[in-house]
């Protein structure tokens, strides 16, 4: 289905605090009941949700200066004490076009393997490429130097039937970070947060995309020393 309420597609960001898991968008976790906002500027969208302990902030924005989507999260605490959070977020690379993917989904994602640079702290994923194509790369990773666990099988994160759906369930999950050729790839990243009473944390995680694995990160690096 092209439905996205059916089967939402994209980027997928989500908040655990001791009270409850949010949403930082309105998908995967349709019809909780939180304050939302969404605000779009001439070249950003920016995500606000807003409950009893914190406020959340997601936007999107193209860089001028690198071939980067900047994916900019902000967590305000509002209450009087400090909160331990954990981020989660999850994305499916396909590295073809929509019609391409969505003609043949399960058989596009065998060709997709996806590594990790440990000297970069940097995730990429290769579009295998047939005879006569360029291959395609996307790199990912955080501007900050943060601490994370990552899972490259969407297997692990998800859970059938409800796929997408199940995401909340992924905090309960251990991720392995084995990368390689994965029949049902993806993308998840957790990292823990710690917010002092009425205090902010502002992290970036950066998608990139190049010719070659290593100009694909490029972008990433070269944002970090900007």
């Amino acid at each position: 289905t092209s439905d996205l309420l059916k089967k939402p597609n994209g980027f997928f960001a989500l908040l655990k605090t001791p009270q409850k898991v949010i949403g930082l968008t309105s998908a995967p976790l349709y019809g909780a009941e939180d304050s939302r906002e969404v605000l779009f500027g001439d070249d950003s969208v920016r995500y606000i949700t807003r409950t009893a302990d914190v406020k959340t902030e997601l936007s999107a924005q193209i860089s001028r200066s690198m071939p980067c989507e900047v994916k900019t999260i902000r967590i305000d605490n509002r209450r009087s004490r400090h909160i331990d959070c954990e981020l989660l977020l999850y994305l499916e690379p396909a590295l073809a076009s929509w019609n391409d993917d969505a003609a043949h989904p399960a058989f596009s994602k065998l060709f997709v393997d996806i590594g990790y640079q440990p000297s970069t702290g940097i995730i990429t994923a290769k579009r295998k490429s047939r005879m006569g194509e360029d291959s395609l790369y996307l790199a990912a990773g955080f501007l900050e130097d943060l601490e994370f666990s990552m899972e490259f099988n969407r297997e692990h994160v998800l859970r059938s039937p409800k796929g997408i759906f199940s995401l909340s369930d992924a905090f309960q999950q251990n991720f392995n970070g084995k990368d390689g050729a994965i029949p049902d790839p993806c993308i998840a990243v957790k990292t823990k947060l710690n917010l002092p009473q009425h205090a902010s944390q502002e992290v970036h995680f950066v998608l990139s995309v190049g010719q070659t694995a290593e100009q694909a990160a490029d972008g990433i690096i070269g944002l970090r020393g900007s």
